[in-house]
C-alpha cells in the first residue's frame, strides 16, 4: 500500500502503527489502546487506512459485527468488521486531536489485490476496496475536496501522533492480550452462540454461554479458562 500512497501528489506524511488511547479497562484501571495500520496526513485531509492482507473471498455486511473469509481450500474464518474497527480508530483520533477541529477524516478499508470482495455496504462515507485502487481514490478525493491542510498543520499533527508509535514492548503485548480477550466476546466454542459477561458471587467476571447450564462453557476474563460444573 505504501508504494501506492507515496506516489500521490501533494505534501504528506505517514504514521504507521499508532497506538491511540480509547478508554479505561474496568477490570484493572489501565488504559486500553487501539492500533491503526496507516495514517496518511495529506493536504486533502487525514486518511485512516485499515489494511487487510487477505486471500480468498471476503463476505460481509455493513452492520454485521463479524465478516467471513472463505479460502480457496474451503476453510472459513470470521474476523471483526473492519468498518467498525476503523470507526474506533477515527473516534480515538478525533478525541486525541481535539485541538484540531474541522479537519476531514476519511476511513479506508483496503484488502489485497488477490482476494474477491463480496460486501453489502450501505455507508458511503467508508471506502472499501483493493490495494491497486487506493492511490486513484485518494487522488480523486483530493481534487474534489475543498478543505486544504497546510504544510504547517500537517507537521503539527504529525508531531502529536508520531510519539504514539514509540510505545514499549510491554504495551504492545498488553494490546495483543486485550484483543485476544475481546475475541472471546465472539462465539461459544461449544455451541456457537454469542458469549455473555456474567459475575459470580466472588465478584469475578466471566465470559459465559447464554445457554448455561445446558452448555457449561465459561472463561474467566483474566485469561484463565474454567469449566463450570
Amino acid at each position: 500500500i505504501y508504494l501506492k500512497l507515496k506516489k500521490i501528489y501533494g505534501y504528506k506524511k505517514f504514521i504507521f502503527g499508532c497506538y491511540l488511547p480509547k478508554g479505561i479497562n474496568p477490570n484493572d484501571g489501565t488504559t486500553i489502546y487501539t492500533e491503526t495500520d496507516i495514517i496518511l496526513l495529506h493536504t486533502s485531509g487525514i486518511y485512516v487506512i485499515e489494511s487487510k492482507n487477505f486471500s480468498g473471498t471476503i463476505n460481509g455486511n455493513t452492520d454485521d459485527m463479524f465478516w467471513n473469509q472463505l479460502l480457496n481450500n474451503g476453510e472459513s474464518r470470521e474476523f471483526y468488521n473492519p468498518m467498525m474497527q476503523n470507526k474506533t480508530h477515527i473516534n480515538s483520533i478525533i478525541r486525541y486531536l481535539k485541538d484540531y477541529k474541522g479537519i476531514p477524516i476519511f476511513s479506508m478499508i483496503i484488502f489485497s489485490d488477490n482476494c474477491k470482495l463480496n460486501i453489502n455496504q450501505n455507508i458511503n462515507s467508508v471506502y472499501i476496496g483493493k490495494c491497486k485502487s487506493v492511490g486513484r481514490v485518494i487522488r480523486y478525493n483530493s481534487k474534489k475536496c475543498k478543505y486544504k491542510l497546510s504544510r504547517n498543520i500537517i507537521d503539527e499533527i504529525y508531531s502529536v501522533l508520531y510519539p504514539l508509535t514509540k510505545v514499549s514492548e510491554h504495551l504492545k503485548q498488553k494490546h495483543i492480550l486485550d484483543i485476544q480477550e475481546k475475541n472471546w466476546l465472539k462465539k461459544c466454542p461449544e455451541c456457537g452462540k454469542i458469549l455473555e459477561i456474567r459475575q459470580n458471587n466472588e465478584g469475578k467476571n466471566f465470559f459465559v454461554c447464554p445457554d448455561y447450564p445446558k452448555c457449561n462453557f465459561a472463561k474467566q476474563i483474566n485469561n484463565q479458562q474454567i469449566k463450570t460444573n
